[in-house]
């Protein structure tokens, strides 16, 4: 009896396998939706979207060689708390809580041995010092002092801290 349940499961198994490549296949037998298979072949972009693309790539670029200590995260915020959108900002990355009148939380991850020099330096910038831990410091740092403390020589990096996700 055991050997013919197992034989008819199989059956069923190469029956669905042999259906699918029915079921998605379309007219150029590709199996890819219209929209997916632009994308494989490359589509070329107008001259003005490859303009923009272009330069936002060079302006990504160019941040990145300005603010070489700071997260991505935070270079963004800079620029736009020069417009006064950062807490808007922060709100689309769902980290309205670390933007709070004017001032971001963020971990500061110190030059090993440094992290007394960091602290100095993170209260001098204005930053109210929340939580240390071996060489990472977590503060709340006015948003136009992140550029000066990036540049500290006892920081290394500064980020936003790392939330954990629950499943």
């Amino acid at each position: 009896m055991y050997p013919i349940k197992i034989f008819v499961l199989f059956i069923i198994l190469i029956i669905i396998l042999l259906s699918i490549p029915a079921c998605t296949s379309n007219q150029d037998g590709t199996g890819l939706p219209p929209q997916e298979q632009t994308e494989e072949k490359g589509e070329e972009l107008l001259p003005s979207e490859q303009q923009e693309e272009e330069e936002f790539l060079a302006w990504i670029e160019s941040q990145k060689k300005r603010y070489p200590n700071l997260d991505s995260h935070l270079w963004q915020l800079i620029e736009a708390e020069k417009r006064g959108e950062a807490e808007a900002l922060a709100q689309t990355w769902g980290r309205g809580d670390d933007v709070v009148d004017g001032k971001v939380r963020v971990t500061i991850e110190c030059v090993p041995g440094q992290v007394n020099a960091a602290a100095e330096a993170a209260t001098r910038a204005g930053a109210n010092l929340e939580a240390r831990y071996k060489d990472w410091q977590q503060a709340l740092v006015p948003i136009t002092s992140l550029e000066a403390l990036a540049n500290e020589e006892s920081i290394r990096f500064i980020r936003l801290p790392i939330r954990p996700e629950l499943e």
